[in-house]
């Protein structure tokens, strides 16, 4: 396997939980509570492999999509006006240790460990990039003998997602629904999700809005349809909460972002 570059540092974490390192970072913790080591980072096409240099030596590789996730931050420190910056990188496994990271000052774009950083980076999110397909339900509901009327003043089911893998998801707001399926429609798929996560059933007027949205670590094309329901009451599996807003109150909630323009589109009724 060809190797991309390699990285040396006098000052390397492994095994270090992913709190203990944020903490370490924040200034909130001393250095002297966690392990360091001495490592070596072989970059290839593949992934990583890591060498540890501190007693046994040891060595273990890496593949992109199994890392968890790569930090890449870059701070400007250009007081002198030679461009320079300082960076950091955390390589995060499955089990949220921080299993490799290195912190340089005085770099360039032109400094080789910056473009080899870089790279890393750059490899992590093209192997480990997904887009999903999910389709949602802005549900409000119609009793007997109304008219399917939608206005600034009906009243829609928001539903609050619990916690998830990333940050800018979790506890957020959105509407109900769920990934489509291959060889489902999109309407088949919403009729399986509500039922899955809600015991719900709906009747779906019409496609209302699609949205092709991308966030740090995936792209979503969230395709939304105007539903009726019979009555409000259903079985919450799968969120946190639950409300029946309007589209003026839900500004109020802290909502995906991918959701944020079919806000905006309830609001134009």
């Amino acid at each position: 396997m060809d190797t991309l570059g390699k990285l040396i540092g006098s000052y390397m974490t492994e095994n270090i939980p992913l709190m203990t390192s944020i903490a370490i970072r924040l200034g909130l913790a001393q250095h002297r509570l966690a392990r360091y080591y001495v490592q070596e980072l072989r970059v290839h096409e593949g992934g990583i492999h890591l060498i540890s240099r501190h007693g046994e030596k040891k060595n273990k590789m890496y593949r992109w999509k199994d890392i968890r996730r790569v930090w890449f931050e870059r701070f400007e420190t250009a007081k002198d006006g030679k461009g320079e910056f300082s960076f950091r990188i955390d390589i995060i496994a499955p089990n949220l240790d921080v299993i490799f990271s290195m912190t340089q000052n005085g770099c360039t774009p032109e400094t080789e460990d910056y473009q080899l950083m870089s790279k890393i980076y750059e490899l992590w999110h093209k192997e480990t990039w997904h887009h999903y397909h999910v389709v949602a339900a802005i549900i409000h509901v119609v009793k007997p003998g109304e008219k399917n009327i939608v206005s600034k003043d009906t009243r829609f089911l928001c539903t609050q997602k619990d916690q998830t893998r990333h940050h800018y998801t979790s506890f957020h707001w959105e509407f109900p629904g769920g990934k489509v399926e291959q060889g489902e429609t999109e309407e088949e798929a919403l009729v399986r999700e509500l039922k899955e996560e809600m015991n719900y059933e709906v009747t779906i007027d019409r496609h209302f809005i699609t949205v092709n949205h991308d966030y740090p670590d995936f792209a979503l094309t969230l395709s939304c349809y105007l539903c009726t329901g019979k009555e409000e009451k259903f079985t919450r599996r799968e969120h946190r909460d639950h409300r029946w807003l309007t589209p003026e109150e839900m500004k109020g909630l802290e909502w995906c972002d991918a959701d944020n323009a079919v806000i905006e589109l309830l609001n134009q009724l």
